[in-house]
């Protein structure tokens, strides 16, 4: 089954779903929120839903730290949820829907195109704020096989893949999003996230995924997805998870954190 939804799907359903607009990286995100949202959808913001003990940037909660959140959104275990940013990028949305799976819930989507594909369709946007939901019990199931920590990165023998652009894995540039140096995890593989989209930032199909990812890793491989602060990372997942492999696992606190604690400066 596929994590993605399409524009004219989720337009069939809006009332009966759970929508969540989760744009990060951009300068205005509750602005944009405001200004255009889809139905009743919340703003999800990945670093205050996240680890407040943590010293990273978005770190995973734990589970009753997302439970009360979600919770407070209006959702509960029966709810599908639709994620999406406001960029046509599966950005911070994949992030979102990874982070649901890990929290036991799979009933989780993410609007392919974001945004700009659901107003290429024609279809109506709310401005202002949404309702203030009736808050629900979410009851989280931790699945901590979608999770690395620094601890496992060398003990799990899994193969790594960092979603970061060939110039910032390849120590020619520095990105904003958390490189501390411009390097990569020793023995990880770069398949950047940018190959699984098209030109108008959304994800290629299942086939495509496959025909871009499978060829890159040893068939039965185990695999972790890693980038620079683990939000792109989850596109990677997300592009797996359409070709069929559906237990990616990401590092959460990738090379921000790896780098951090490994002295690297």
């Amino acid at each position: 089954m596929s994590a993605l939804i399409t524009p004219a799907q989720l337009s069939e359903i809006t009332a009966q779903v759970k929508i969540l607009d989760c744009t990060y990286g951009t300068m205005d995100a509750r602005g944009g929120y405001a200004r255009a949202h889809i139905g009743d959808a919340q703003f999800f913001d990945i670093d205050e839903v996240a680890d407040p003990l943590s010293k990273y940037a978005h770190t995973m909660p734990a589970p009753e730290v997302f439970a009360a959140a979600v919770g407070a959104m209006g959702i509960g275990n029966d709810d599908m949820v639709v994620v999406y940013d406001q960029t046509g990028i599966a950005f911070a949305a994949a992030r979102v829907w990874w982070m649901f799976r890990v929290m036991g819930h799979e009933n989780v989507k993410v609007l392919n195109g974001g945004l700009p594909a659901w107003l290429s369709a024609g279809l109506p946007v709310q401005d202002g704020e949404a309702p203030v939901p009736t808050p629900k019990v979410f009851a989280p199931h931790y699945n901590g096989t979608l999770v690395r920590h620094f601890e496992d990165m060398e003990e799990t023998g899994d193969t790594v893949i960092d979603a970061r652009g060939a110039e910032r894995f390849n120590a020619r540039v520095r990105g904003a999003d958390g490189d501390v140096i411009a390097a990569h995890i020793p023995g990880s593989k770069n398949l950047p996230f940018a190959m699984l989209l098209d030109q108008h930032g959304a994800l290629k199909d299942a086939d495509a995924c496959a025909a871009a990812l499978y060829p890159q890793i040893e068939p039965g491989a185990k695999l972790t997805a890693t980038c620079g602060s683990g939000v792109t990372a989850c596109v990677l997942a997300l592009g797996f998870y359409e070709a069929g492999i559906k237990d990616v696992a990401v590092y959460d606190g990738s090379w921000t954190e790896w780098s951090d604690r490994n002295g690297i400066r």
